[in-house]
């Protein structure tokens, strides 16, 4: 039994509407707009570079249920590309793109292999003669609640034995849970190799056989942190090796200052909020930005301009004139240890009891996230993000409290 190599990708939301970027500088949201295409597009480059035999796509590859016709003529392009090239792709849609929107359908080329609505086996022979099976289905409607794990059955006869999910792995509790499942409901199938998608952070549950989660392919908010792209899968007898390739053109970052002395002015402040964007400028990657500040490093005179929105702005003046773009889009503050004492007394102390005592911010936002023209494009807020958004809270009522 040889050894097969393929790409396996997921979550593209090619023509996403980056609905809370649309107030950046136009040449900037612009970037952001492309920056879903480029990054597939340097995907089908990685395959066809790489020669793969076969390309998985996990579901998502559209962002909403009506599939633009501008991502949908990209896509085919790029299936076209692939075609050319003798590589065929696998592909399931997801809770995003599910079979139950209202779309203009374009015909794909013969080389695009899309799973229907229910649990199918796709056999396919690589062009050296290795026999392979992969199972998988595309959401019949939106939200898919139920276990469809069942339906996946394996089937002699094949080489290879992958298995497609776009689902909800029940440890994170972070997610929406589409298509549960659990990694012994997945072991039990004795498949090669599982791609998942719908998690938009990379994450390998397990070693052998591996079971994947590639993560988006570009980061929309600050929650999509990091590297995004997709992984090159080379699968022997001996075992699988990955290797993540990065395509994302845009990176989200979070990155802290670091000094030795306090920031003793505000030019020093400044300055060094500057520096941080040029040194990051050198790598040439586009980069939005949030810088954190350890409250302890700046004189206590300085602290407001931590939370001002004019700082800010000074901050991000110009930079849409410049290549790669380094978009501060806010400043975290890490407060000082004697923070909950800052100015003396029992009320802040009852402020912070009041605060852990809110309930979801979800239940208060409901107006936004139950709306039905907004509700598809945003998603609940996690723990963490309710976390920070109550202590920034706090923070802000301390400065103004003090001042």
């Amino acid at each position: 039994m040889s050894t097969i190599t393929f790409i396996h990708t997921a979550d593209l939301h090619l023509d996403s509407p980056f609905v809370g970027l649309k107030t950046l500088p136009k040449p900037i949201y612009q970037a952001v707009q492309q920056s879903t295409f480029q990054s597939f597009s340097t995907i089908v480059d990685k395959a066809i570079e790489k020669k793969v035999d076969f390309v998985i796509i996990a579901g998502d590859l559209f962002d909403l249920e009506d599939r633009s016709i501008r991502a949908q003529i990209f896509f085919r392009r790029e299936m076209e590309r692939l075609q050319q090239a003798n590589i065929a792709t696998f592909v399931v849609h997801g809770n995003h793109d599910h079979l139950s929107g209202s779309w203009t359908e374009l015909p794909m080329p013969e080389n695009v292999h899309i799973f229907p609505g229910h649990v199918e086996t796709i056999p396919f022979l690589t062009k050296n003669g290795i026999k392979v099976h992969f199972y998988g289905f595309s959401y019949p409607k939106r939200h898919l609640l139920e276990k469809m794990t069942d339906q996946y059955r394996k089937k002699d006869g094949a080489d290879y034995h992958i298995g497609i999910l776009h689902g909800h792995d029940r440890t994170n509790s972070g997610h929406y849970p589409y298509a549960p499942f659990s990694i012994s409901e997945l072991l039990k199938k004795d498949f090669d190799y599982w791609a998942l998608g719908h998690i938009h952070q990379a994450s390998k549950l397990h070693e052998d056989p591996v079971i994947l989660y590639p993560g988006n392919i570009q980061g929309r908010h600050r929650q999509e942190n990091g590297k995004k792209g997709c992984y090159y899968v080379t699968l022997g007898r001996y075992g699988t090796k990955l290797e993540f390739m990065e395509t994302a053109p845009i990176v989200w970052l979070e990155k802290e200052i670091i000094t030795n002395e306090q920031l003793e002015s505000f030019d020093a402040l400044y300055n060094t909020c500057i520096k941080m964007k040029e040194e990051l400028r050198q790598a040439g990657k586009a980069i939005f930005l949030q810088i954190v500040v350890d409250e302890e490093k700046v004189a206590s005179p300085l602290h407001h301009w931590l939370y001002n929105d004019e700082f800010l702005e000074l901050l991000q003046e110009g930079e849409e004139r410049l290549t790669p773009f380094i978009w501060i889009y806010g400043i975290k503050v890490k407060k000082a240890t004697n923070h909950n004492r800052a100015f003396n007394g029992l009320f802040f102390s009852d402020l912070e009891q009041i605060a852990q005592g809110v309930g979801k911010l979800d239940e208060a936002l409901a107006s936004l996230f139950d709306h039905p023209r907004t509700k598809k494009f945003i998603d609940p807020l996690t723990p963490e993000e309710e976390k920070e958004i109550k202590e920034q809270a706090l923070r802000i009522i301390a400065e103004y409290l003090k001042g």
